[in-house]
Protein backbone atom coordinates (compact mmCIF):
# COMPACT_ATOMS: atom_id res chain seq x y z
CA UNK A 1 0.00 0.00 0.00
CA UNK A 2 1.06 3.81 -0.31
CA UNK A 3 2.53 5.34 2.01
CA UNK A 4 1.77 8.96 0.76
CA UNK A 5 0.16 11.56 -1.58
CA UNK A 6 0.38 13.47 -4.83
CA UNK A 7 -2.23 16.01 -3.74
CA UNK A 8 -2.83 19.54 -5.60
CA UNK A 9 -3.00 22.31 -2.56
CA UNK A 10 -3.29 25.83 -1.34
CA UNK A 11 -2.42 27.42 1.74
CA UNK A 12 -4.20 30.45 0.89
CA UNK A 13 -6.78 31.97 -0.67
CA UNK A 14 -6.37 33.39 -4.06
CA UNK A 15 -6.06 32.77 -7.84
CA UNK A 16 -5.66 29.42 -8.53
CA UNK A 17 -2.88 29.47 -10.66
CA UNK A 18 -1.17 31.19 -8.81
CA UNK A 19 -1.94 29.43 -5.28
CA UNK A 20 -1.91 25.49 -6.39
CA UNK A 21 1.05 23.44 -5.20
CA UNK A 22 1.56 19.69 -6.17
CA UNK A 23 2.62 18.43 -2.35
CA UNK A 24 3.88 14.43 -1.32
CA UNK A 25 1.17 14.15 1.63
CA UNK A 26 2.18 11.27 4.23
CA UNK A 27 -1.09 8.78 4.39
CA UNK A 28 -1.34 7.61 7.74
CA UNK A 29 -2.93 3.93 8.06
CA UNK A 30 -6.29 3.17 7.55
CA UNK A 31 -8.74 2.55 10.58
CA UNK A 32 -10.43 -0.43 10.91
CA UNK A 33 -13.72 1.51 9.63
CA UNK A 34 -12.08 3.52 6.65
CA UNK A 35 -11.19 2.44 3.33
CA UNK A 36 -8.18 3.48 0.90
CA UNK A 37 -9.13 4.99 -2.60
CA UNK A 38 -6.99 5.46 -5.61
CA UNK A 39 -8.11 8.34 -7.33
CA UNK A 40 -8.63 7.95 -11.12
CA UNK A 41 -10.95 10.95 -12.07
CA UNK A 42 -11.35 14.16 -10.73
CA UNK A 43 -13.85 16.85 -11.90
CA UNK A 44 -12.76 20.45 -13.02
CA UNK A 45 -15.28 22.93 -13.10
CA UNK A 46 -15.44 26.76 -12.53
CA UNK A 47 -17.12 25.86 -8.40
CA UNK A 48 -13.35 24.15 -8.19
CA UNK A 49 -11.83 27.25 -8.63
CA UNK A 50 -14.30 29.62 -6.96
CA UNK A 51 -13.50 27.33 -3.68
CA UNK A 52 -9.56 28.01 -3.97
CA UNK A 53 -10.47 31.63 -4.08
CA UNK A 54 -12.44 31.72 -1.48
CA UNK A 55 -15.52 32.98 -2.96
CA UNK A 56 -18.06 29.28 -3.49
CA UNK A 57 -19.29 27.32 -1.13
CA UNK A 58 -18.52 26.99 2.13
CA UNK A 59 -14.37 28.25 2.86
CA UNK A 60 -12.05 25.08 3.26
CA UNK A 61 -9.94 25.05 6.31
CA UNK A 62 -6.56 25.83 5.35
CA UNK A 63 -4.19 24.34 4.19
CA UNK A 64 -6.32 22.27 1.69
CA UNK A 65 -6.54 19.30 -0.93
CA UNK A 66 -8.34 20.69 -3.97
CA UNK A 67 -11.13 19.84 -6.01
CA UNK A 68 -15.04 18.42 -5.09
CA UNK A 69 -15.68 15.59 -6.50
CA UNK A 70 -14.33 12.19 -7.95
CA UNK A 71 -14.26 8.84 -8.91
CA UNK A 72 -11.48 6.31 -7.70
CA UNK A 73 -11.40 2.93 -6.70
CA UNK A 74 -10.82 1.02 -3.55
CA UNK A 75 -7.46 -0.33 -2.67
CA UNK A 76 -7.98 -1.29 1.09
CA UNK A 77 -10.18 -1.80 3.38
CA UNK A 78 -10.56 -1.93 7.59
CA UNK A 79 -11.81 -4.80 8.67
CA UNK A 80 -14.86 -3.55 9.78
CA UNK A 81 -15.96 -1.96 6.43
CA UNK A 82 -18.61 -4.69 4.88
CA UNK A 83 -20.17 -2.43 2.36
CA UNK A 84 -17.15 -2.38 0.26
CA UNK A 85 -14.43 -4.32 -1.02
CA UNK A 86 -10.71 -3.30 -2.44
CA UNK A 87 -11.47 -3.08 -6.33
CA UNK A 88 -15.05 -1.32 -5.88
CA UNK A 89 -15.46 1.76 -7.76
CA UNK A 90 -16.58 4.54 -5.63
CA UNK A 91 -17.71 8.11 -6.25
CA UNK A 92 -16.49 10.57 -3.54
CA UNK A 93 -18.66 13.33 -2.85
CA UNK A 94 -18.46 17.45 -2.41
CA UNK A 95 -15.48 18.78 -0.81
CA UNK A 96 -13.38 15.48 -0.37
CA UNK A 97 -10.31 16.95 -1.94
CA UNK A 98 -10.33 14.72 -4.94
CA UNK A 99 -6.94 16.36 -6.79
CA UNK A 100 -4.67 13.82 -4.65
CA UNK A 101 -3.50 10.15 -5.95
CA UNK A 102 -5.30 8.56 -2.78
CA UNK A 103 -7.31 9.42 -0.27
CA UNK A 104 -8.77 7.80 2.95
CA UNK A 105 -12.26 7.82 3.33
CA UNK A 106 -15.29 7.02 5.74
CA UNK A 107 -17.39 5.07 3.85
CA UNK A 108 -20.74 5.75 6.09
CA UNK A 109 -19.98 9.44 5.34
CA UNK A 110 -18.18 10.08 2.13
CA UNK A 111 -18.05 6.96 -0.04
CA UNK A 112 -20.76 5.90 -2.68
CA UNK A 113 -20.66 2.86 -5.43
CA UNK A 114 -20.35 3.66 -8.76
CA UNK A 115 -21.23 1.41 -11.66
CA UNK A 116 -18.40 -0.48 -12.93
CA UNK A 117 -20.24 -1.09 -16.28
CA UNK A 118 -19.81 2.54 -16.82
CA UNK A 119 -16.95 4.60 -18.26
CA UNK A 120 -15.03 6.58 -15.99
CA UNK A 121 -15.25 10.07 -17.67
CA UNK A 122 -18.96 9.05 -17.88
CA UNK A 123 -19.13 8.62 -14.27
CA UNK A 124 -17.17 11.20 -12.82
CA UNK A 125 -19.63 13.58 -15.66
CA UNK A 126 -22.57 12.66 -13.14
CA UNK A 127 -21.36 14.17 -10.33
CA UNK A 128 -21.65 17.33 -11.20
CA UNK A 129 -22.81 19.09 -14.13
CA UNK A 130 -21.01 22.29 -14.95
CA UNK A 131 -19.85 24.83 -18.08
CA UNK A 132 -17.61 22.28 -19.79
CA UNK A 133 -16.25 25.11 -22.01
CA UNK A 134 -14.76 26.75 -19.47
CA UNK A 135 -13.63 23.57 -17.67
CA UNK A 136 -11.96 22.65 -20.85
CA UNK A 137 -9.90 26.08 -20.78
CA UNK A 138 -9.26 26.53 -16.89
CA UNK A 139 -7.81 22.43 -17.58
CA UNK A 140 -5.53 23.52 -20.17
CA UNK A 141 -4.04 26.36 -18.29
CA UNK A 142 -3.55 24.36 -15.06
CA UNK A 143 -2.50 21.11 -17.55
CA UNK A 144 0.68 23.28 -18.40
CA UNK A 145 1.66 23.60 -14.88
CA UNK A 146 1.10 20.31 -13.49
CA UNK A 147 1.46 18.54 -17.12
CA UNK A 148 3.79 14.92 -15.90
CA UNK A 149 2.22 15.12 -12.14
CA UNK A 150 -1.41 15.08 -12.41
CA UNK A 151 -1.82 13.63 -16.25
CA UNK A 152 -3.64 10.56 -15.36
CA UNK A 153 -5.32 11.56 -12.06
CA UNK A 154 -6.67 15.10 -12.87
CA UNK A 155 -6.40 16.37 -16.66
CA UNK A 156 -8.72 13.53 -18.10
CA UNK A 157 -11.43 14.96 -16.73
CA UNK A 158 -11.70 18.74 -19.27
CA UNK A 159 -15.05 16.58 -20.93
CA UNK A 160 -16.90 15.79 -18.10
CA UNK A 161 -18.09 18.70 -16.84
Amino acid sequence: MPNHTQALRYHQYGDPFEQLTLEELPLRPIASHEVLVKMRASVINPADFGRIMGVYGSKAALPATAGLEGIGQIIDCGDRVSNFKKGDRVSLPVESGPWQSHLIADPALQVFSSSPSRRMLNATATLISGMWPLAFHLTLRLERRFWTACWTWITLTFCTS
